[in-house]
């Protein structure tokens, strides 16, 4: 699935100060896309308001967002790795960041699964980080599976 970029992440400011807690293993990274109903936007560029593409609800309301920096091992998945275009470019996640897979999209099995749990040592791999991650950590006020990257990610857990 390739969403069309509208433009509006092009024209808003930093969404949130940032907030530094490297003890967090979960989180989006900033420059992953979400798809919005206004089209698709780095998850550094969301604010409050925002309503994000959910498979639950359809849009869910982004009722607050900040931000952490990891530090050390990510999880690093190859573009189509976990089913038909999942995800579209090569993605870093943290390594507890929870993952929905279903066979039904070409995953190799259903369930939902820590990013670390998937690491195959051929398209899923430890990645290194030479310089501090920013991540993004979504509030809808509940857990939500959002559609980032053409994954969908389990947040507000």
């Amino acid at each position: 699935m390739n969403i069309p970029f509208f433009g509006g992440a092009t024209a808003r400011k930093q969404a949130a100060p940032f907030q530094s807690s490297p003890d967090r293993a979960t989180g989006i990274t900033g420059s992953t896309m979400l798809y919005t109903r206004d089209g698709a936007i780095p998850a550094e560029h969301l604010m409050p308001g925002d309503r994000i593409i959910s498979r639950a609800s359809g849009a869910a309301t982004l009722r607050a967002i900040s931000f952490d920096t990891l530090h050390g091992l990510m999880v690093r998945i190859g573009p189509a790795t976990l089913g038909r275009a999942r995800p579209e470019t090569f993605l870093l996640l943290p390594p507890d960041q929870r993952i929905v897979l279903r066979s039904a999209t070409g995953a190799p099995r259903d369930g939902i699964f820590a990013a670390r749990a998937l690491i195959d040592g051929k398209n899923v791999k430890w990645h290194e980080t030479k310089t501090p991650v920013r991540v993004a950590h979504l509030d809808f006020g509940g857990p939500q599976i959002v559609y980032a990257g053409g994954l969908e990610l389990e947040v507000g857990v």
